[in-house]
Parts: structure tokens; sequence; C-alpha cells
């Protein structure tokens, strides 16, 4: 069973990181890191995004996942625990 909880749009920009508390009260943070520009004419550039979960507390549930994607692509972080089940985050990159 999936249920979406929330959405959020995040304006991102380079070195200023942002942050939203999750429906478990965990905080996440994003961060724009970088914008790799194509290697070849037809290939888009990519973006280089950090994320990391702090638990109620200070602990860190994930220290840093860092993924490089391009433009309309998604990634996903799951493993929190909340109300019996697992949070899934999703993220798509949308310049």
């Amino acid at each position: 069973l999936f249920r979406s909880l929330e959405r959020a749009k995040l304006g991102l920009a380079k070195g200023k990181p942002m942050t939203i508390k999750l429906p478990n009260q965990s905080v996440l943070q994003v961060s724009l890191k970088d914008v790799v520009a194509a290697k070849k004419k037809d290939e888009p550039q990519r973006y280089v995004i950090s994320a990391s979960i702090q638990q109620p507390g200070g602990d860190s549930f994930l220290p840093l996942l860092e993924v490089n994607a391009k433009a309309g692509e998604n990634f996903f972080v799951a493993g929190q625990k909340h109300k019996g089940g697992i949070l899934v985050i999703g993220f798509k990159v949308v310049p």
C-alpha cells in the first residue's frame, strides 16, 4: 500500500542547503552542489544533489547521499520508519 503524505518544491541555489521536516519529525537537508556541463553536444547537463537526514535528537540516519542526475530524472531515498511502514522520499530534478 502506498500513500502520498506530502509534496514540496524546493528552489535550490548552488551551495545553499534547504531543510524540510519529514512526517516522522526527522529533518531532510538537500543541497545543489554543482551543475556539470555536458561532455558531448547531444548530452544534457547534470546536477549534483546531496541529501542527508537527521533523526530527532541529532543522530544521522542518512549522513550524506550524493546523486548526479540529469533534468527530469527521479531518484529515491527510503528506509525511515513511520507509522508501521517506511518513508520513501522521491526527488525529481527540474532546472
